[in-house]
């Protein structure tokens, strides 16, 4: 494929800017992934039915939503919860004895664990038209356990001198601290009958559990004593040492709990913030429509039996069709 044509997907691909969607609808039972670039959304209609689930993708730290009109079934979740910290590798065991007359080595340490993800911070206004349940979980992930430490190596043998001594465990690995509750501010206008919200919606944004300290390895063996002939005659040589267990790690510190805010709306007009998501959209356009007249320049020179430029047009019409979709929505926008 030409590589212009390569590079028109790529704009295809991309969101300009926050997303403007008229809607967005979730159905019973069916789990929804938020993507880096809907990492804000101005919405006329959103619509979560019963037990519909919302996610986040890898990378997504924060989800801001402004909609006008929301319907949210039974049992739906907003699951922003942080990733678990991966375990620190074990030490290296040293499963050979030493030379003869050679101390052991020590055990390998333990690797760290990783630190427990944050939560996703949330800042959601919602003009909600009917609510059955909604849990909001953007607890931070547990630190992952430091890796045991590796056994001590075994004393070499006793050959003519006194016995040598096991090596030292390695040190267990410190545990992961737990990750950051992410933050949650949540404004909601009641457009239904009922205005008893609150009550119906569970926020948990608890810092994540501290990863385990790793265990400390074990000492390696040493020999026995024994009596062996020297030139002088039989001699008494003393056996060695056993090599002392490792210190274990240390356990991670606990992750802080986010901020949660839950409030009822005081203006039903939206909060300050939904036309920054507009303004933000315009700029980004302005970039993809240069895109677009670049682009639209070389159909022009583009040699037709190759089938390359009718592609490469069909692309280019697509993506202004996509823009012109998006300068009507900013319209409509400024307007309410």
């Amino acid at each position: 494929m030409n590589h212009k044509i390569h590079l028109l997907l790529a704009a295809l691909c991309m969101t300009a800017g926050p997303t403007l969607a008229a809607d967005l609808t979730v159905p019973a039972g069916q789990t929804y992934t938020i993507s880096a670039g809907q990492s804000d959304l101005r919405l006329d209609h959103l619509t979560l039915g019963d037990n519909a689930r919302i996610t986040f993708a890898p990378g997504v730290s924060s989800w801001r939503v402004y909609a006008k009109q929301a319907s949210i079934g039974q049992g739906v979740v907003i699951d922003g919860r942080g990733a678990a910290g991966a375990a620190g590798a074990p030490g290296i065991d040293r499963k050979d004895a030493a030379k003869d007359c050679d101390d052991g080595r020590a055990g390998g340490n333990g690797a760290p664990g990783t630190s427990g993800g944050k939560g996703v911070d949330l800042n959601l206004w919602l003009g909600v038209d009917s609510l059955g349940s909604l849990a909001i979980q953007t607890d931070g992930g547990v630190g992952g356990d430091g890796g045991k430490g590796g056994r001590g190596q075994d004393g070499g043998k006793v050959n003519r001198c006194d016995g040598p001594k096991g090596g030292a465990g390695g040190k267990g690995g410190i545990g992961g601290a737990g990750g950051q509750g992410g933050a949650v501010d949540f404004t909601y206008a009641a457009l239904g009958k009922s205005t008893s919200l609150a009550e119906r919606i569970s926020i948990s944004s608890r810092g994540g559990a501290a990863g385990a300290a790793g265990a400390g390895g074990a000492g390696g063996a040493a020999k026995e004593g024994k009596f062996q002939r020297t030139t002088t005659g039989d001699r008494w040589f003393q056996g060695g040492k056993a090599g002392i267990a490792g210190a274990a790690g240390a356990s991670g510190a606990i992750g802080t709990d986010g901020v949660v805010q839950i409030k009822p709306a005081t203006d039903t007009a939206g909060p300050a913030w939904r036309n920054e998501i507009v303004a933000a959209s315009v700029p980004a356009m302005a970039v993809l429509q240069q895109q677009v007249q670049a682009l639209q320049s070389s159909t022009a020179v583009m040699p037709s039996a190759t089938g390359s430029a009718q592609t490469l047009q069909q692309l280019v019409e697509s993506l202004q069709r996509r823009i012109d979709e998006l300068e009507q929505r900013v319209e409509a926008l400024e307007k309410d």
